[in-house]
């Protein structure tokens, strides 16, 4: 088996602890899912147990963006308008890294992150609380703490600010309501509206958990909050009363109910894979590598009709902000973005396509228009993307092929940049951990690596294009890159790029100085 397989078998095996129902009470919750965006990334509202399968910690997610609707795509390398040349400094940096962030048309981009280091110790109750943090420059920043952590996601129009999330105040799952809060002082302040969604969860014969998450959208006249819940039986005495009690025993959904599968072959092979970084393969034979059914236990069983009880999701539209229609959801996967746009509104969504018995992961990336927040029609992707951030009508991401894939027009058409020739002759390899899009263009970080299983870091580069067709190339490390220290995120606003970076404690060994290595267009 070679290395690639193994990488493959580890994330699938990774994959089987996010969506296998393992025996014990409750069932894992939601994850946070497709983390390589920097725009608009999207907190998730979780409840319930977190458990894994065959008793192993493993909740990595494998991200292979793979899209149903393929388009062609222009390859305009050397073509386009050359991006303005670049100027960098370093400063000290704010924000090390946001869960969401969006920038005006007004040139003001608000990132939300957690308190700064002043509030308190990194594991004090202070320093996690939200904070709203707001520059123009990339350099100086405003913040608004939150005294909590309520919001999932935020929105900007017309300089009223928009945060979703839960409502303070519920003593359970049950009392769990959500509330979309406006602010005219950046989140210092807020007025609060509680959203009508139905709640109500499936009912069945067994415990249901619950995990959701809720975005917003403000457009030019319409509002739209997104609701999307995922519902999870817990199967433990359906196991239990068809197994004899067996242990290390996993589910995965079908259309006829849940296929019980043993793994008790698997507990060690398990462990060497996901612990394995470099070195000899590890190889999966006999009932480990393909786990053998123990029966099926019927939907009726469990007392749903079938798997689509098992996701609710929910459309609020409002034009005043205080009243709100609902309409049902496009029912797609786990939603990583909603944003307005020119058009209406973009929704970014993955679904999961994985094949039983241990194959790798396959999630396919969906993304859908909507003029109205009704009505919802697919957009075309190129082969295998992922994308990575969605600013209005920019879209930036990966193929399968490695290549970045740019949009200016909310995904009507496409460019392609192949990364590697956008580097120094010679380079090894290069990924894109991070890229982003914003009103100054699309940056990309692009990390060429000679080893990526060692322990030393590649060489790091910023990819820099105003129109998705002509790039610009800078080494980081002759840019001024602190020496040492980790690189966080990438972040386009409207005069600048910033390069986050942080760097360890000498003195703990945890989170230490942050410093933004600062792009701007030279003059």
């Amino acid at each position: 088996m070679s290395d690639n397989q193994i990488d493959q078998l580890r994330d699938a095996l990774r994959r089987e602890a996010r969506d296998i129902q393992p025996v014990g009470l409750g069932v894992e919750t939601v994850q946070r899912r497709g983390r390589h965006r920097r725009n608009r990334g999207r907190s998730v509202v979780a409840v319930g147990a977190v458990t894994c399968v065959a008793g192993l910690g493993v909740s990595v997610v494998h991200r292979q963006g793979k899209s149903s609707h393929s388009v062609a795509v222009a390859a305009n390398a050397g073509a386009g308008t050359p991006p303005p040349a670049l100027a960098f400094r370093t400063v000290d940096g704010t924000v090390s890294f946001a869960t969401t962030h969006l920038t005006t048309a007004g040139g003001a981009t608000y990132a939300l992150s957690t308190a700064p280091a002043s509030a308190g110790p990194p594991d004090s109750e202070a320093a996690r609380d939200q904070t709203i943090y707001r520059t123009t420059d990339g350099e100086h920043w405003s913040s608004a703490n939150q005294n909590s952590q309520w919001i999932t996601d935020l929105s900007e129009r017309d300089g009223v600010l928009y945060a979703v999330g839960t409502a303070p105040g519920a003593a359970s799952v049950a009392d769990i309501k959500y509330q979309v809060g406006t602010s005219n002082n950046d989140g210092k302040a807020w007025s609060d509206t509680e959203l009508p969604f139905d709640l109500s969860p499936p009912k069945a014969n067994v415990p249901i958990s619950r995990s959701s998450s809720v975005q917003i959208a403000a457009g030019p006249s319409q509002t739209v909050a997104l609701l999307t819940e995922n519902f999870y039986p817990d199967l433990t005495s359906l196991i239990a009363a068809r197994t004899g009690g067996k242990h290390d025993v996993a589910t995965e959904a079908t259309a006829d109910g849940y296929v019980m599968r043993d793994y008790s072959s698997c507990a060690n092979a398990k462990r060497a894979v996901v612990a394995k970084t470099s070195g000899a393969a590890v190889a999966l034979e006999g009932d480990c590598k393909s786990p053998p059914a123990l029966g099926t236990i019927s939907w009726s069983d469990v007392g749903l009709s079938g798997p689509a009880d098992l996701l609710h999701q929910e459309v609020l539209v409002s034009t005043d902000g205080s009243h709100w229609n609902s309409a049902a959801g496009p029912t797609t996967g786990y939603v990583r973005d909603l944003v307005a746009d020119s058009a209406g509104f973009l929704l970014l969504a993955d679904n999961d396509r994985s094949p039983l018995g241990g194959q790798p992961a396959k999630i396919e990336t969906t993304l859908l228009r909507s003029s109205d927040a009704t009505h919802w029609t697919p957009v075309a992707l190129p082969a295998g993307l992922n994308v990575q951030a969605i600013a209005a009508d920019r879209i930036v991401g990966t193929d399968e092929s490695g290549a970045l894939q740019t949009s200016t027009d909310g995904g009507v058409t496409w460019n392609s940049a192949n990364v590697a020739a956008e580097l120094p002759a010679g380079s090894p390899a290069a990924t894109v951990p991070y890229a982003d899009a914003g009103p100054l263009g699309f940056a990309a970080i692009a990390t060429a690596d000679a080893n990526p299983n060692d322990n030393t870091r590649g060489h790091d580069y910023l990819l820099f294009s105003a129109d998705g067709i002509s790039w610009s190339t800078t080494d980081l490390a002759a840019a001024g890159a602190p020496a040492g220290a980790s690189l966080t995120q990438v972040t386009v606003g409207s005069d600048h790029v910033g390069v986050d970076y942080q760097s360890a404690n000498a003195n703990t060994g945890g989170a230490g100085k942050i410093t933004t290595l600062l792009a701007t267009p030279k003059r």
